[in-house]
């Protein structure tokens, strides 16, 4: 049975989604059993990742068909293992075992508004961390 990794961030539109993204990406070539979601804990549902947020994650030839959603308890209960962006985001799941910041002890801030290289730096930031989190 293939692992469950979450990724939680705010609006679940740009780093949250971007590491689920690259995860899958590296899991595949890697021949990893992984299945990697991403949620909000403020999301508004149905939304896609952002422009910017694509178009890095394109540049690096990851593929991505995202729409936004809501962290739940189903959500977290589902997963073997959970990546908050922030502290904020490991409050919203709650007082679990297996969940902790992805680039801990540091948080990734939310880049919303700050431009396309912003992205791009996440984006890369993310390929570089994403090895050691899946145990590569």
């Amino acid at each position: 049975m293939p692992e469950t990794i979450l990724f939680v961030c705010s609006g679940n539109t740009c780093r949250s989604p971007m590491a689920a993204a690259i995860a899958a990406h590296i899991a595949r070539q890697s021949g990893l059993a992984l299945r990697a979601h991403s949620a909000g804990s403020a999301a508004n549902p149905g939304q896609p990742i952002t422009p910017h947020a694509g178009r890095a994650l394109d540049e690096l030839d990851i593929a991505h068909d995202h729409q936004s959603r809501a962290l739940t308890p189903d959500l977290i209960r589902a997963s073997d293992r959970i990546f908050g962006m922030e502290q904020k985001h490991l409050l919203a799941v709650g007082q679990v075992p297996h969940a902790v910041l992805l680039d801990a002890p540091d948080e990734i801030a939310d880049p919303l508004g700050l431009g396309r290289d912003r992205y791009r730096a996440l984006a890369c930031h993310l390929v570089a961390l994403m090895p050691a989190r899946l145990g590569i």
